[in-house]
């Protein structure tokens, strides 16, 4: 008898393992497919041609805004080979020298432990990289800025670190300062606030005709907050009486998105197209058409960035195609609506009539895929003279197991960035909740939340970004989007 139940338990054992290796096997499976899915999808061909973005003319101002070292290369190197050869006055303004990459830095300077000083000397030599890179496009020297600030530290700068009085130190360089002897503002301090005024400053220096800048839904924080520095920047000049920069047009590109571009290395013959998700969104896309002479001194451009090739030449390459790629992505005001019409409840009849103010792609990452109650679709914003109302839609309901944390961003009416601020909320449905400050609600596949006027000051700008995460991992985000709030006379 004994001896039958030791059979039966090493049966079962074995059933359960057998059991567990398929549903394991399955599971990888599955998320192969869907990945693979992904990949099909950016290769579909559009539905119609793109248009064709008109090129920069001799008395045009051009100014490309880059995160990192390389990114001027690989998203507009052929932009700005045109426009320089066209006689425009063009200029590099990079963020960040690229000082928090540890496995190019490692690989670059031969150590195992990369301390604080190799991080500096890995980022002189992007520096150094850019500089080759953009004499190779027709630039001068001159022609590019740095501006020092610290590589994966943009995004806390845009919202805990703003103040001066609050610097961000950086992970990897391990200072407060940028280290860097030919940064714009020398020993720039580490805050969202000097960044803010190096951007405005540079900007009303040039009075730019076209402005490139990352897209507010690049998957690399740096990029996407990049968007919101240049933007803030820029309508608080344009909101100053005869502004030379009114009529400025802003181009913006992507780089980090998924798998995208699809398939990555060296295609010089095919094109450029917005990822599939993001075509049909609330971002209007036009190409630059770039010649044979062109993708080639594109490509060189590139390699001159010969720590980032040594560790993914296949993606860097992927970008000097037939076509260059940018978007204009559309800012909504914000309507007006009267007090006491919209209630925070998780319904949204009093939402009729009211399109999104901002459309997220969806599906196309995997873990985005696998969470779909965190994949964010679209947002919705109203106002009345007392409160801003928030509406965000994800592809499945709301859960439990997922975190929903709301931040806003908020510009007065001095344009030196001293008036804003900067609220934040996470929210993890378990119940609903009714605090002194806001009022927040879900239902189905959509969470509301309601914000005080008056958390935010007088403002007359916001930037929102809906971010959702599930065990501290990052799911979604739908990157900071800036509107412009309605006129509100009433005493805050």
């Amino acid at each position: 008898m004994g001896h039958s139940k030791s059979v039966l338990t090493s049966v079962t054992k074995r059933f359960l393992l057998l059991s567990l290796g398929l549903l394991i096997a399955l599971g990888i499976t599955v998320a192969l497919a869907y990945q693979y899915g992904i990949h099909l999808s950016n290769r579909l061909p559009l539905k119609s041609s793109l248009p064709s973005a008109a090129d920069p003319e001799k008395d045009d101002s051009v100014i490309i805004f880059a995160p990192h070292c390389d990114d001027e290369s690989i998203a507009t190197g052929g932009v700005a080979h045109i426009a320089k050869k066209d006689g425009a006055n063009v200029k590099i303004v990079v963020l960040t020298n690229g000082d928090g990459f540890w496995m190019a830095a490692g690989r670059e300077l031969h150590e195992m432990r990369v301390k604080p000083k190799d991080y500096i000397r890995f980022a002189t030599e992007r520096q150094g990289d850019t500089e080759k890179a953009a004499r190779t496009l027709g630039l001068a020297k001159d022609d590019v800025v740095f501006l020092g600030y610290p590589d994966r530290g943009l995004r806390a700068m845009w919202t805990e670190h703003w103040s001066p009085k609050q610097p961000f130190k950086s992970h990897y360089t391990k200072t407060v300062r940028s280290p860097y002897p030919n940064s714009y503002r020398n020993s720039a301090l580490y805050c969202g606030r000097y960044l803010f005024e190096d951007i405005r400053s540079i900007l009303a220096e040039n009075n730019p005709t076209d402005i490139y800048v990352p897209h507010p839904s690049d998957d690399h924080p740096d990029h996407a907050v990049t968007y919101s520095f240049v933007m803030a920047a820029l309508k608080a000049l344009q909101a100053s009486e005869n502004s030379a920069l009114s009529g400025a047009r802003v181009h913006t590109y992507l780089v980090h998105r998924g798998d995208w571009p699809s398939p990555w290395g060296w295609n010089p013959k095919a094109s450029l197209r917005p990822p599939f998700a993001m075509s049909g969104i609330d971002t209007s896309w036009d190409v630059c058409p770039l010649t044979k002479e062109t993708i080639l001194i594109k490509k060189k451009a590139i390699k001159c960035h010969k720590s980032q090739m040594a560790i993914m030449s296949r993606f860097l390459l992927s970008f000097a195609r037939k076509n260059e790629l940018f978007g204009t992505v559309k800012t909504p005001d914000i309507p007006q609506v009267a007090t006491g019409v919209m209630r925070v409840d998780g319904w949204i009849g009093d939402w009729a009539g009211i399109d999104p103010c901002a459309k997220d792609p969806t599906g196309d990452k995997l873990f985005r895929g696998l969470e779909k109650p965190g994949d964010v679709k679209s947002m919705y914003i109203r106002a009345d003279s007392v409160n801003i109302y928030l509406r965000a839609d994800f592809v499945r309901r709301v859960s439990r197991r997922v975190t929903y944390t709301v931040s806003v961003r908020s510009f007065g009416e001095t344009p030196n960035g001293e008036n804003t601020r900067f609220w934040s909320v996470k929210i993890k449905p378990s119940k609903r909740y009714r605090l002194r400050d806001h009022r927040y609600a879900w239902r189905s596949r959509t969470l509301e939340l309601r914000i005080p006027r008056s958390k935010l000051g007088k403002a007359d700008r916001i930037f929102v970004c809906v971010d959702t995460s599930t065990m501290r991992l990052k799911i979604d985000s739908s990157g900071w989007r800036g509107f412009t709030l309605p006129e509100n006379d009433d005493e805050l």
